[in-house]
This record gives C-alpha cells, structure tokens and sequence, in this order.
C-alpha cells in the first residue's frame, strides 16, 4: 500500500512533536521549578554547542547549577565541556566542544537507554 506524501509529511510532523515534548520533560525534570517550554541545540560561533532553554534560559541554567553542580563539572571533565569564552566571559550553561560531546552528556545524565539515545539523536539533527 502506497503512502502518499501529506500522510508521511503528518507523520513527520508527529514523531518531530513528540521528541520536543519527551526532550522538554527530560529538562523539566531536573529543575522542576523552572517552567521548560523548549530547549535545542544552539551552534555558538566558534564557541560549541549548547542547549538554550525557553523561556527563561538564565533562570534555568542558574537553577541547574544550583541544584546539580556536579552535572556541570562532569560535562567539562569528561565530555569536554568549558564553562568560559575564550574572552574571559562565564557561560550560564556547558558549552561543549562538539554535538557528539553535547549527546553523550545528555544519554549520560539521563541515563537512556539505546531505543531512547536514538530518539535523542534525531531530536539533535
């Protein structure tokens, strides 16, 4: 049975809209007191990758370094993460060297499972 191209374009939308929501629970779940509309990768300038989180991306980085300091020193000592710019100035959230980097962090922290790591790389590309 042939599937014609509106029926794959939905589905496409579905599965994108599902991995959105699974990705904004994930981060809701850290800091519960932050409202977690979205994140996604961000691809600084000659700086990395970050996750920039909406609304209110201060206030959320601020509370997860608060709350899990020790997830931030794990994203610069293993997963190459740096907590400055190159000019001195201190980043809100890890800034990772690499998306590669960026993902392992994350499947690390959440502890995903493979079917899960999957989802989270096609929420990445």
């Amino acid at each position: 049975m042939a599937v014609g191209y509106f029926e794959l374009d939905t589905r496409r939308e579905k599965f994108a809209a599902f991995n959105a929501m699974m990705t904004q629970s994930l981060f809701q779940i850290l800091v519960p007191d932050v409202c977690v509309e979205s994140v996604r990768v961000v691809s600084a300038r000659d700086q990395g990758y970050y996750l920039f989180v909406q609304p209110d991306h201060q206030a959320y980085w601020v509370q997860f370094r608060n709350e899990h300091y020790e997830l931030i020193t794990l994203a610069c000592r293993r997963y190459n993460a740096s907590r400055s710019a190159k000019d001195g100035r201190l980043y809100l959230c890890p800034v990772f060297a690499s998306k590669e980097d960026l993902f392992s962090w994350l499947a690390d922290i959440f502890r995903l499972t493979q079917g899960e790591k999957n989802l989270l790389r096609l929420w990445m590309i």
